[in-house]
């Protein structure tokens, strides 16, 4: 049966709910720093949040082709929930966008803007991590050599340094799946030659992102081995 347009406001005002119950059930954790807490919001799982946009993307591709404009947002909003909640936000996006209009060229060049400034500053965050394990743990260790600090301490930072290690390499897990999709976006035939060199250059962004927390994540490593005391 045709939907009318309360049915189709009803839609919308369930996915902005729906919007609103994934935002607040994130929740930070209060035993974080703020760095950390950066590159676990970087890391968590989007597909809850991409069914949403994407459900809202499908509506409004879904109004332009077809004639029944209720219809249309009904059956685009499936189709763009379904693909977004399967392949998460960034990809799901990307496959969404092939073969649809010029507009959606600028929509993904958004989407990757959007994924290299998280990208930047979750980089930022895990050198700030390991300078902090670096000047910690050696002074730990140093301390426990001169009898001033106990080994207890010492392994107490250091399971904090493996729960930053396991987050650093979750950090760079997602960098390769907004590299994966930079690259999707490239190649997108429609195009053309300003919009790939752009398209590019963030893509390079988001590559030295990722080379400098794989830095990090080894340079935490290293100094876990290092640390612990004969």
């Amino acid at each position: 049966m045709p939907l009318n347009r309360v049915g189709v406001l009803a839609m919308a005002l369930s996915v902005a709910l729906m919007s609103g119950c994934a935002t607040r059930g994130g929740g930070g954790n209060a035993n974080m720093t703020p760095d950390q807490q950066v590159l676990n919001d970087y890391t968590k799982d989007y597909t809850v949040q991409a069914t949403i946009l994407g459900a809202l993307g499908g509506c409004a591709l879904g109004l332009l082709a077809s004639r029944n404009k209720a219809e249309g947002c009904a059956g685009g909003a499936l189709a763009g929930g379904i693909a977004a909640g399967t392949a998460g936000y960034f990809l799901a996006r990307n496959q969404a966008a092939a073969g649809s209009q010029a507009s959606d060229i600028a929509l993904e060049q958004e989407r990757v803007d959007s994924s290299v400034t998280q990208a930047q500053a979750a980089a930022d965050a895990a050198t700030r991590i390991a300078d902090q394990a670096e000047t910690e743990l050696q002074a730990l260790r140093a301390n426990v050599a001169a009898g001033v600090t106990t080994k207890d301490v010492l392994e107490r930072r250091l399971a904090q340094a493996r729960t930053d290690q396991e987050a650093l390499t979750k950090t760079v897990k997602k960098l390769d799946d907004h590299i994966k999709s930079a690259n999707a976006a490239l190649e997108n035939p429609k195009l053309d030659t300003s919009s790939k060199t752009y398209l590019a250059g963030r893509r390079q962004e988001l590559e030295v992102a990722r080379a400098k927390v794989k830095q990090d994540e080894e340079r935490v490593a290293a100094l876990i081995l290092a640390a612990p005391m004969s």
